[in-house]
């Protein structure tokens, strides 16, 4: 659950393309099909060369069973990992501040964040024909300090998430020194 400071509200929230569990997803559908095609077709089917003969029989089918039901388990796990990591990993964006979230695994989720006036430098890297099509990229941060960089791999439209993010730091600039211009009466 995130807890928004008081005086903050959502301007937008950036999340990975869905290029990539589509992908994974198309993996392990495959991966999951091959023993079960595999046992269908070899059934009963006999390979003969010049030096052996081999015939495909089940003689336990239980066990072929409880192997695929295993294996199938297995991919299920992967499955259901890959889409509650594509669906909890993001970025919020506020008008104070931007919040990464990354979940690692099941039960490990991790957070963090930084205030937007200590925004140094947002740069993008599309690689690849593909994310150029589907435009799609990485975004980086870096922040004042030795903090660490902030990425969002993957992003959808990471040009759009990078204007985003600058529009609402300028925002916050252009307060604060006209804020300071009515705090401190010029001399003149």
């Amino acid at each position: 659950m995130l807890k928004l400071k008081e005086g903050e509200i959502i301007i937008g929230t950036f999340r990975k393309h869905w290029i990539l569990p589509a992908i994974n997803t198309a993996v392990v559908s495959i991966l999951f099909l091959i023993p079960v095609v595999a046992l269908l077709f070899l059934v009963g089917e006999t390979i003969t060369t010049e030096y052996f003969e081999i015939t495909f029989r089940l003689e336990e089918p239980s066990v072929a069973v409880f192997i695929i039901s295993l294996w199938g388990l297995f991919l299920w796990i992967r499955f259901f990992s890959f889409w509650t990591d594509h669906h909890l990993d993001g970025w919020v964006l506020t008008n104070k501040r931007v919040i990464d979230m990354e979940q690692r695994g099941f039960f490990r989720r991790e957070s963090a964040s930084f205030r937007l006036e200590r925004l140094q430098d947002v740069t993008t890297e599309v690689k690849g024909i593909i994310a150029t099509l589907l435009k799609y990229g990485d975004v980086h941060v870096q922040t004042a300090g030795t903090d660490r960089e902030f990425v969002l791999r993957h992003a959808t439209n990471p040009k759009h998430v990078k204007e985003k993010i600058l529009a609402e730091h300028d925002r916050i600039i252009d307060e604060r020194i006209y804020d300071d211009k009515d705090a401190v009466a010029s001399p003149y």
